[in-house]
């Protein structure tokens, strides 16, 4: 008589290395400050153009090749402004002396590595600078000078758009004021 033998059990799958972003536990999120750095550029026989300073990723970071505006992440004990203050000096060399929130976005998750990544909370500031003011790209492949309305016409990473939006709008708001006082 033959003796059965069990089917051989198929051999386990690799894990996806892509895993499903979840969301982070109550309270696990990274704040991050992301300071729109604004000046006001004369112009004959018309208003002062805004501009803004974006600067461009390093091509091995991660997102790299994407625009970003300075920023980073808000250390223990640190305020939002503190941390903007901070990430603007230690990114491009411009020394801020205040900077304003204009609001919060969810940065959502995003994988590195293969790993999911804590959620980002970004926090949306606003600081003018003087018309001379320039930057150095101490933490970027660049830095540029853009007029504010070209800020469309450039690859940013995709939690970028509701911030940008926030900074364009609050500095909109700030350079009528104050041209109009």
């Amino acid at each position: 008589m033959a003796s059965a033998t069990p089917d051989p059990q198929p051999a386990p799958t690799p894990a996806d290395p892509s895993p499903e972003v979840a969301p982070a536990p109550h309270g696990a999120a990274i704040d991050v400050a992301v300071v729109g750095v604004w000046r006001r550029r004369a112009q004959a026989e018309r208003a002062p153009q805004v501009e803004i300073l974006i600067a461009r990723r390093n091509a091995n970071a991660i997102l790299g090749g994407l625009w970003e505006l300075p920023g980073g992440k808000v250390e223990r004990g640190e305020s939002v402004e503190a941390a903007g203050r901070r990430e603007a000096l230690e990114e491009t060399g411009i020394a801020i002396d205040r900077a304003t929130e204009v609001g919060v976005v969810d940065g959502g998750g995003r994988l590195e590595r293969g790993r999911a990544a804590p959620l980002v909370r970004l926090h949306a500031l606003v600081a003018e600078v003087a018309s001379t003011v320039e930057a150095k790209p101490l933490a970027s492949a660049e830095c540029r000078w853009i007029a504010l309305d070209d800020m469309d016409r450039y690859e940013w990473p995709e939690a970028n758009r509701e911030l940008n939006r926030l900074v364009r709008h609050a500095i909109e708001a700030a350079s009528t004021a104050t041209r109009d006082a």
